[in-house]
């Protein structure tokens, strides 16, 4: 795979420990998880550079740090109490999980959504002008919406598949 580094080193890291994380959270056998996570750990660290990284497992949290950010995947099912306070709290389904980070002076979050009510994209979307902020592109295509919004420092994308019942609303802050 290559040396990756800086912020595609430690977006490949997160994406994988994500994806063990919630594959080992089916498991039954504790031992067998902690085995298969360091497995996994080590080898994602050894390819995205050898950098330092410190990997905290935890109540259902991973965290990560590296020198170049900080990230943080939970196997929850709350809207985030660190969310800024403008953003919607979405009501309209179910929230899947959330994972946090935090890379070169950018926080972010992203809200993993299933089971989305009739309607809910609309109704979000005139959530978010309520509360201010200012729509840049919304996108309709077949199964799904998208639409990109902005407000002073912050970024927030939301997507939904109206097939699936799912989606994502995905918030990036700078600091």
């Amino acid at each position: 795979m290559g040396n990756l580094k800086g912020e595609k080193g430690f977006w490949l890291t997160v994406l994988v420990l994500f994806l063990s994380f919630t594959f080992l959270a089916a498991c039954q056998n504790k031992s067998a998880k902690e085995k298969a996570a360091e497995k996994v750990i080590n080898q994602t660290i050894k390819e995205s550079g050898g950098k330092e990284t410190s990997v905290d497992i935890q109540g259902g949290k991973i965290r990560i740090q590296t020198k170049d950010g900080s990230g943080e995947i939970n196997v929850t099912n709350s809207w985030p109490e660190d969310m800024p306070g403008d953003v919607p709290r979405f009501t309209l389904g179910n929230i899947k999980g959330v994972n946090k980070s935090l890379v070169e002076g950018k926080k972010s979050w992203n809200v993993v959504i299933e089971g989305t009510q009739e309607g809910a994209f609309p109704k979000y979307i005139d959530e978010l002008k309520t509360q201010g902020w200012k729509i840049d592109m919304n996108l309709t295509t077949g199964q799904g919406n998208s639409v990109t919004a902005s407000k002073t420092n912050r970024l927030l994308m939301v997507m939904f598949n109206n097939d699936k019942k799912t989606g994502a609303i995905i918030v990036t802050e700078k600091q």
